[in-house]
Order: C-alpha cells, then sequence, then structure tokens
C-alpha cells in the first residue's frame, strides 16, 4: 500500500494549476500590445464618461441605464475600476480580461475536480479552456468583458451549488453554502442576462447526483427561478427598447431548423478543429431557395449523435450531463429567431464547453482507469498523452496567432471583410467603420475611401454623414454640405445629419441656419446631448446667454455625467460674471473628467482673477499634464510665472507655447526671451 503524504494532492493540484495559468498568460501576452476597437469598446470604454468615477451618480448610471442594449451594472463597474487604474491605457483592460480569464480557468479546474474526484482530468479540462483558440475572441477583444465576468460569478455559483448537495444533510449547517450560490447568481445576472438559465442547471446537476426531485428541491430553487424571471424580462424589455431583436433577413421554419443545427454542430466540431475562424460569421445565402448542402447534414450529424449516447451504456451519464450542460447554456445564443447578420459567434461556446470538456474528460479517465492492463491499452494512453499535449500545443499557437485579429480598428476589420463575399450588401458596415478608425489616426484619405466604398455598396445615411465630416475637415465645404443633404434625404429622421450641417452652418457663421438645424435634431431625438451643446454654443455666440444657459441645463438634466456641458456653462457664466457658479462647474467637470485639460485651464483662470496664483499655477500644471500640447495653458502659466518674478521658468513656457503656435507667445518670445 502506497502512503500519500497528507497535503500532496492540494500541492499537486496547485502546482498543476500555476502551470496551465502560466501557460495562458504566455499565449495571451501579445494582447496587450492591442489597441481599443471602435467596434464597441468607444460606447463601452473611451467614449464612455460615466466610468471615469466611482460616485453615487456614476453608480446610479450603472444600475439605470443599459450598456449596448444589455443590462449590465457590473460591467460598468469593472471599466470604472479600470480607468480609476490607468485611464484609457488598452493595456489595463487587456490585463483585466486576462485576470479574469486566469480566474475562469482555475474555477473551471476546481469544478472538474470536485466533480470527478480526478486532478489529472481537471488539468486537462483546465488546460484546453485555457488556450482554445474559440475563446480568443471571449478574452482578446475589451468589449467582451460581459461573458468574462458572468461565468466568473456563475461557476463560483455552480461549485456553491455542487458542494450543497454533495453535502446535503437535513441540518442547516450546510445553507451557507446554498445561499452563496444565490449571491453569486445575482451577482453574475448583474453581469450577463445569459445567467438566467442556471436554475436549469441545478436541475439538470440534481439529476446526475441522483437527487429526487421532492418539495424541498423545489422550494429551494423557487428564488434562482424569480430572479431568472425577472432579468428575462428586463433584458427582452431593454433588447426590444433598443430595436435589437429581429432581423431584416426572412428564413422558413424549416430553414431555421437546419440553420440552429447546423450552429449546435458549429461549435461542436470547432472544439477539436479551430481552424478557419473568423471575428464574424454572416448567415448563409440561399441559391435558388436552397441552403448550402452542409446546413442540411447539420440535422442527421445531430440524430446520429443522440443515437451513439443511447449505445453509451456505462458512460451515458457523464455524456449525456456534458451534452446537456453545453446544450442549455448555448441555447439562448442559438438565434432560433434570426437577429442582425452575424449567425454564430466564437466567444459564444465560451461557458458551454465546460461541458463538453467534462464529458471528454470523463470518458477518458473511466477508460483509462477500466479493468485490464493489456499492451494495446497501455499503448493506447501512451499515445493519448502524446496527442493530448500535442492537442494543447497546436490550440496554444492557434489562439497566441489569433490574438492580433484584434490589434486595431484597420486589422480587424481587415480580417472581417475577408469574411464577405465582395461587394456584398453586408460589407459595407465593415468599410465604414474602418473608415471611421482611419478617421481616428487622422488618415482622412483613406477614410474617404472606405466611406466611399461603403456608399456605393450600400448608401446609407451615417456614411454620407460621416464622409461629409471628413470633406469639412478637409476643406471641402460644398461636398460636405452634399452629403449631409444626401444624409438627410435618405434618412429625413438621421439626427446626426442635420447637427452636423448645422455644425457647418456655425463655423461659417450662417447662426439661422445653424439654429434651424439644431431644432429639427433636438425634435427628432429629444435626448441628443451634442445637439443642445452645440445649439447653446451659438445662442452664446449672438448673445442670448439666458436661452444658452437652458440649453445648457438641459443637457446636464440628460446627461449628469457630461462634463463638456459643465465646462461650457462654466465658460458662459465666466461672461455672465456668475464666478461662483462657474468654479462650480468646473469644478465639476474635472470630477467627472480628471484628463479635462480645459476645465483645469478655465477653472485657472478664474483662480488667477481672483488673486489665487498658486493655486492658479497648479491648475495650468494639470492641464499641461493632462494635454501636452495645449499652447494656452502653456501661455497662461508663463503670465502666472512672470507675475510671479520666474523669468527663466516663463520663458521656457512661452517657447513651448509658441513653438505650438500661439501667437501672444511668439512676440513675448520675440520681446523677451531672446
Amino acid at each position: 500500500m502506497t502512503i500519500v503524504p497528507r497535503g500532496s494532492g492540494k500541492k499537486r493540484a496547485a502546482l498543476l494549476v500555476s502551470g496551465i495559468l502560466a501557460l495562458t498568460i504566455l499565449v495571451f501576452a501579445n494582447t496587450f500590445q492591442n489597441e481599443f476597437l471602435n467596434w464597441d469598446d468607444a460606447q463601452n470604454v473611451y467614449n464612455n464618461v460615466s466610468v471615469r468615477n466611482i460616485n453615487v451618480e456614476s453608480l446610479k448610471v450603472y444600475f439605470t441605464r443599459p450598456l449596448l442594449a444589455m443590462y449590465t451594472p457590473l460591467v460598468y463597474l469593472s471599466y470604472a475600476l479600470d480607468y480609476r487604474i490607468g485611464h484609457l491605457n488598452p493595456f489595463v483592460y487587456h490585463a483585466t480580461n486576462l485576470l479574469l480569464h486566469l480566474l475562469n480557468v482555475t474555477l473551471v479546474f476546481h469544478l472538474v475536480r470536485l466533480m470527478t474526484q480526478q486532478t489529472g482530468a481537471a488539468a486537462f479540462a483546465a488546460l484546453v479552456f485555457a488556450v482554445h483558440p474559440m475563446n480568443a475572441a471571449a478574452v482578446t477583444p475589451v468589449s467582451v468583458r460581459s461573458s468574462l465576468l458572468y461565468t466568473l460569478f456563475y461557476l463560483a455559483a455552480y461549485i456553491c451549488y455542487i458542494s450543497y448537495i454533495r453535502r446535503l444533510k437535513d441540518t442547516r449547517s450546510d445553507r451557507w453554502r446554498l445561499a452563496g450560490a444565490g449571491v453569486f447568481f445575482l451577482l453574475s445576472l448583474l453581469s450577463k442576462s445569459a445567467a438566467v438559465v442556471f436554475p436549469l442547471l441545478m436541475a439538470l446537476t440534481d439529476w446526475y447526483y441522483g437527487r429526487k426531485l421532492d418539495r424541498r428541491s423545489l422550494a429551494e430553487k423557487l428564488p434562482f427561478f424569480a430572479l431568472s424571471l425577472v432579468f428575462g424580462i428586463l433584458t427582452f424589455v431593454v433588447r426590444e427598447h433598443e430595436g435589437h431583436i429581429g432581423s431584416k433577413l426572412v428564413f422558413s421554419l424549416l430553414d431555421r431548423i437546419f440553420l440552429v443545427s447546423y450552429s449546435i454542430v458549429f461549435y461542436l466540431i470547432k472544439l477539436f478543429a479551430p481552424f478557419n475562424l473568423a471575428p464574424y460569421y454572416l448567415y448563409p445565402a440561399k441559391t435558388g431557395g436552397l441552403l448550402p448542402v452542409e446546413y442540411y447534414c447539420a440535422l442527421p450529424a445531430l440524430l446520429v449523435i443522440g443515437w451513439v449516447i443511447t449505445r453509451a451504456r456505462e458512460y451515458r451519464k457523464p455524456v449525456v450531463f456534458g451534452i446537456m450542460f453545453y446544450f442549455v447554456h448555448i441555447v439562448l445564443v442559438l438565434k432560433i429567431i434570426p437577429m442582425g447578420s452575424e449567425m454564430v459567434c466564437d466567444r459564444y461556446a465560451y461557458l458551454p464547453y465546460v461541458g463538453l470538456l467534462f464529458a471528454m474528460v470523463t470518458l477518458a479517465w473511466q477508460y483509462a482507469a477500466g479493468s485490464g492492463v493489456s499492451p494495446w491499452k497501455r499503448h493506447g494512453r501512451t499515445a493519448a498523452l502524446i496527442a493530448a499535449a500535442g492537442y494543447v500545443a497546436l490550440f496554444s499557437w492557434i489562439s497566441y496567432e489569433r490574438n492580433p485579429v484584434w490589434k486595431n480598428d484597420i486589422v480587424f476589420y481587415d480580417e472581417i471583410l475577408k469574411t464577405f463575399p465582395e461587394g456584398s450588401p453586408g460589407s459595407a458596415f465593415a468599410y465604414f467603420n474602418r473608415g471611421n478608425g482611419w478617421k481616428n489616426r487622422g488618415d482622412f484619405m483613406s477614410a474617404l475611401s472606405d466611406y466611399n466604398k461603403a456608399i456605393s455598396i450600400d448608401p446609407f445615411a451615417a456614411a454620407y454623414s460621416n464622409r461629409g465630416n471628413i470633406k469639412r475637415d478637409t476643406g471641402d465645404r460644398e461636398g460636405a454640405l452634399s452629403d449631409y443633404n444626401k444624409a438627410i434625404s435618405v434618412d429625413p429622421l438621421f439626427a446626426a445629419a442635420y447637427s452636423n450641417r448645422g455644425n457647418m452652418s456655425a463655423e461659417r457663421g450662417d447662426f439661422l441656419d445653424a439654429l434651424s438645424d439644431y431644432d429639427k435634431a433636438i425634435s427628432i431625438d429629444p435626448s441628443y446631448v451634442l445637439a443642445y451643446s452645440n445649439r447653446a454654443s451659438v445662442k452664446e455666440k449672438r448673445g442670448d446667454f439666458p436661452g444658452a444657459l437652458s440649453d445648457y441645463d438641459k443637457v446636464i438634466s440628460i446627461d449628469p455625467l457630461f462634463a463638456l456641458a459643465y465646462c461650457d456653462r462654466g465658460t458662459l457664466r465666466v461672461k455672465r460674471g456668475e464666478f461662483k457658479g462657474a468654479l462650480s462647474d468646473y469644478n465639476k467637470a474635472i470630477s467627472l473628467d480628471p484628463l479635462f485639460a480645459a476645465a483645469y485651464n478655465n477653472r485657472g483662470n478664474i483662480k488667477r482673477d481672483t488673486g489665487d496664483r498658486e493655486g492658479a499655477l497648479k491648475d495650468y500644471d494639470k492641464a499641461i499634464s493632462a494635454d501636452p500640447s495645449f499652447g494656452l495653458a502653456y501661455s497662461n502659466r508663463a503670465n502666472i510665472k512672470t507675475a510671479m518674478g520666474d523669468n527663466t521658468g516663463a520663458c521656457a513656457d512661452w517657447k513651448r507655447a509658441a513653438g505650438l503656435g500661439n501667437r501672444e507667445a511668439q512676440e513675448r518670445v520675440a520681446q523677451q526671451c531672446m
């Protein structure tokens, strides 16, 4: 009899998990170089001012406003924590995604070990989960945070529930495990509504462990079902309100059966053969009223799989459990009712694969532990270990090579365009978004080219409007006006086109035309804060201070976290001589956006004019720190330094401001600093 030292099992498990996590970090290390994408990161992070502070106001937003048509308050909070650490440094957000994945890998290991009592099985399941190429799509993009976060709490809830039923007694000593499952389940729901299927998993687990269906088992699940019902209804209402239910695509009921069957088989096949992956998978085009032949093969394949399971005998229960785990979690994303233009998505398999991996490793370990030690079986085990090592190595390499797909907007949309037939209607949105990426990089010619391609394929209003912005910025005002007019003719209810046309009118001094366009934009979208803000600016220029103040107040009432509105209202209040109110507005703008250079500069001006030179100097320092190219802040700081007798420091600032094109600074350098 071999005596195993006490605690050696835990040490072995800890070493295995450490090795798995180390490999995972290596596989995903190149994600730290990736930038934000304009796919969803703009709404989630870099244009989302609500994540720039964690206070009562922002928490209210997290729990009352959907994020990208999803009720995910904890995702808001996680982005806010990232912002607190690194502001808008993408490295921090990618590091958090990887950290969440590492935690999920650890939980998968613990879960499989708890259910199989096999450390080796748990290690292999966690290892494949950690490096699987399909999961790269759930880890690498910043905007998929909800999948990682909800999975973390979901697995924690499930481990609590398994621990509860494995130690089920008539006493109350184990109730805390069930309560823990409830708490983690709620946190999972607050991260993503996909967690609503948890009560079904509880029932499936009861069956797996042979627990009887009685009054007690039903009663303890009622709170879980109630939470699922509430969050399910909430999700439907939110998605209906945001127009995320339904599609322009039309498929018959029979077509949908084959499409759903194909989706189920797609994820099953990709578990073992994750090749030819793409960031976007289109619905198939019908030829002669028929789908591609592989879609008709999927349903028979599922029937064959079902038949094989019925013949599995002693292996049947873990296989059925694993496949049902997979199905319970994949069913919500099967798009039984077609939505959008994307049919399947790699990241949807993130949690469902846990069930399939459990079935796979359970079968392997049951076979390995079976009777008989024939030479064939010994060789089979050796071959299986070699194959498993190669399997993991291949998947690690594929994932590492795949991570740069999300490197930046240009690379990402290049990859998406590879999935579209040349000139297909769906490719218009990819050209449009890549054009936005070029614009953000300052490459206006490439942006213009992509907007032209998008319009040639599908002349939609947003493409005309954004092309108009490019033309306006490059001096082609007639072309810009023509594009804004085309956008409005394509979609007379496209508020942004009116607002953009109003901006161009305001720039050339046609204030009445600008006001008319802003009024129209606001009538279409009464919550369009930029239109109110732009209208306020025009009213201010025309001397209508009460009207401008009313518009700024409206902006703030609609979006209390819109820092620019506070800053602009502060500037208006300075003109009205309301310095105390202006100072309050600048303070608020800075509290909402700690990197708001103009707000620091303007607050510094008030402190300077009220005799607080030290305070003004600190604010100008902060303005320059937030925006090193802010010439006016250098100039203002130079004036303060001159007044304080620091001529050397003043000259250094004048020279920097002059180099940034500040005319006053250039004159000062010529007079005082030669």
